[in-house]
């Protein structure tokens, strides 16, 4: 991490010649927030951008980051919020589990290994699965299969959760589980990365991480309605909240990537495509100069 902070390029790198680490900037006395690429680089390739921080950020006021935000938060809270009452889901199948000769410490330790392993895969099949459809696909705003992967590990969710008092639905739940430390993330990382311009990423991403925490401490009030009661209705409660609210990318993404409805809705997502198509246009520009340079 102190590498990455010291010797790694500082700045959003837009051209080979951005690279610039945090010792070069503390030398030269530049700006860590903001600075002028065209005065640091003295370079007329890239235009500087005359609009204000505000205007540049406003492209966040859109449904896809709004879709990535709710996916995020709520598979960040269930995955939290379930594992900390896990060990008394597989407690309540006691006698169960005794009956199939094992116990409660060795499906504990098996649900711990299966949900690392599981999700260590999943993330690494999502990757390449993105990666390869990806090539057949227009735009990253097009690629859905993490959300609709994601739409699956859910509904197992809901259903491992609500036949949790059998030990099948307690493997189900284990399995969506698996599949909830990949998804989630997986697609809201996407939706900043392909649908967003490159140099506000940083800002898309932080913004989310810190609204995925705050809805972590929401999950307080059930771990204490779980002691209070000993029951998990609070917990099927709030999965079933963050299972509907997990869905809404079927409103606020769907129907922008392949440009179904009305009008007046699809124009939210207009300041977007702009804000990717002029960064399109100047990549293409500057592969075409970089290829010049170098015949």
């Amino acid at each position: 991490m102190v590498f990455s902070v010291v010797f790694m390029p500082w700045y959003n790198v837009k051209t080979k010649t951005s690279f610039i680490t945090l010792l070069e900037i503390l030398k030269q006395k530049l700006p860590l927030i903001e600075y002028s690429q065209r005065k640091m680089l003295n370079s007329s390739e890239i235009e500087e951008d005359s609009t204000s921080s505000w205007q540049k950020y406003r492209v966040f006021l859109n449904p896809n980051y709004f879709a990535g935000m709710s996916v995020f938060a709520c598979g960040n809270f269930i995955n939290h919020t379930v594992l900390a009452l896990m060990t008394e889901i597989i407690q309540k199948n006691d006698e169960k589990i005794l009956e199939k000769g094992s116990t409660v410490s060795q499906v504990n330790t098996q649900f711990n290994i299966s949900r690392i392993a599981f999700g260590c895969l999943l993330k690494f099949s999502f990757g390449l699965l993105v990666t390869f459809t990806q090539k057949k696909l227009s735009g990253g705003d097009k690629n859905l299969i993490p959300f609709f992967l994601h739409l699956v590990a859910l509904t197992l969710c809901i259903v491992g959760l609500e036949t949790a008092h059998t030990l099948e639905g307690m493997w189900t739940l284990f399995v969506a589980f698996g599949m909830l430390q990949a998804t989630p993330y997986f697609y809201y990382y996407q939706i900043i990365m392909l649908c967003f311009p490159f140099d506000t990423h940083g800002f898309g991403i932080t913004s989310q991480d810190l609204i995925g925490a705050f809805f972590n401490f929401l999950g307080y009030p059930i771990v204490f309605a779980y002691e209070k009661t000993a029951n998990f209705d609070a917990l099927k409660q709030g999965v079933w909240i963050c299972g509907f609210i997990g869905a809404l990318p079927l409103i606020l993404h769907l129907p922008f990537a392949f440009e179904i409805g009305p009008k007046w809705f699809l124009k939210l997502d207009e300041r977007r495509k702009q804000k990717m198509n002029a960064e399109a246009s100047n990549l293409c520009h500057e592969m075409q100069e970089s290829n010049k340079e170098i015949l």
